[in-house]
């Protein structure tokens, strides 16, 4: 019955470990998808931005490059919301929200007015500096989201070296029992068979 608790207690501890890796995957997996976003969004807005500033009509190789690189962020976003959500850590609630309102309840506004315009060949009428003072706290929103991230796996990192420890001295702890019940049986089976099977025999030799 003992053998068979500690083998659960054990069986539990690896459980609860596998599940804290996997946590720590998805966290690190998600952080990089961010700073890929971040890297992405980055360039498509220093892309508008210097057409913008340049009063003059985009060009279509700029145009396509835009688009190209708004099909990936959006890709990757419709991919980092469900892994937030998954995760469901308090930490990561704000920062997410606010990625969601500057750079897309925002930023993208702004940035689909420069490329319908761009579409229809005309100049854009939008300001430069407008632009600028709504994109870079877009951005900044985005490198927030990955710090909350990189937090959450060094919190994951220090809940994992516990739980090895822990699994650790609970594994050696088992080891010493187990160990000790051994020889304790040992001991009860020279005591209760082997001597009096030695005092028979030397009786007899007597």
């Amino acid at each position: 019955v003992l053998m068979a608790q500690l083998e659960n207690v054990l069986l539990e501890l690896s459980q609860s470990s596998s599940m804290s890796d996997a946590r720590y995957e998805r966290l690190s997996s998600l952080r990089m998808r961010v700073v890929q976003l971040r890297s992405i969004v980055g360039a498509e807005s220093t892309t508008l931005a210097a057409e913008l500033s340049s009063g003059q009509l985009m060009r279509n190789e700029v145009l396509s490059k835009a688009l190209v690189l708004r099909g990936r962020s959006q890709q990757l976003w419709l991919q980092i919301v469900p892994d937030v959500e998954r995760l469901a850590m308090t930490a990561l609630s704000a920062p997410l929200e606010k990625v969601t309102d500057t750079l897309f309840g925002t930023l993208r506004p702004l940035q689909d007015e420069i490329l319908r315009a761009a579409a229809r060949e005309q100049r854009p009428t939008l300001a430069i500096s407008r632009y600028l003072a709504v994109s870079v706290p877009a951005l900044e929103s985005v490198v927030e989201l990955a710090d909350a991230i990189g937090r959450e796996l060094l919190l994951e990192s220090e809940r994992h070296f516990l739980a090895a420890e822990r699994r650790m001295l609970f594994s050696l702890s088992a080891i010493a029992l187990v160990l000790g019940l051994a020889a304790f049986i040992v001991m009860l089976l020279v005591r209760r068979f082997v001597r009096p099977l030695l005092d028979i025999e030397h009786r007899i030799r007597r």
